[in-house]
């Protein structure tokens, strides 16, 4: 469109558009398949500013990885939060949702398996909650 002006985006609305992109793009080829010149042509930037908002490749990833995580975590509190007469507690409604997964649900009961040591990461998010 020839008289149409867009709106130029923030730093952080476009962090939040290349974090969707590189989501997509490491889910779809993984990292060492994903090019960050790919990620920057999907998102309508050029490589450069990739590297200007997120220094590396490795750090752009660890960013979509936080996202994962973060968004996992909501999931998680929703379901918690979650009213639901037929399952009253938080354990009632878990166990209702995992439930239909027979093989998990078996793993997860199981007390011979052995416990992993958290890792920094996962301290870290323990830590969020």
């Amino acid at each position: 469109m020839a008289g149409e002006t867009r709106r130029r985006l923030s730093a952080a609305e476009r962090r939040e558009e290349i974090l969707a992109v590189a989501i997509s793009e490491f889910a779809t080829t993984g990292y060492h398949g994903t090019s960050t010149e790919v990620i920057a042509e999907r998102a309508g930037i050029s490589q450069p500013y990739v590297f200007r908002l997120y220094g590396t490749k490795k750090e752009l990833f660890l960013a979509c990885v936080d996202r994962c995580f973060d968004l996992t975590i909501e999931t998680f509190r929703a379901a918690v939060a979650e009213e639901r007469p037929d399952h009253p507690t938080p354990r009632a409604r878990w166990a209702a949702r995992t439930s239909s997964c027979s093989a998990t649900a078996s793993w997860c009961s199981s007390s011979t398996r052995p416990t992993p040591r958290p890792t920094t990461r996962t301290r870290a998010l323990a830590r969020r909650l």
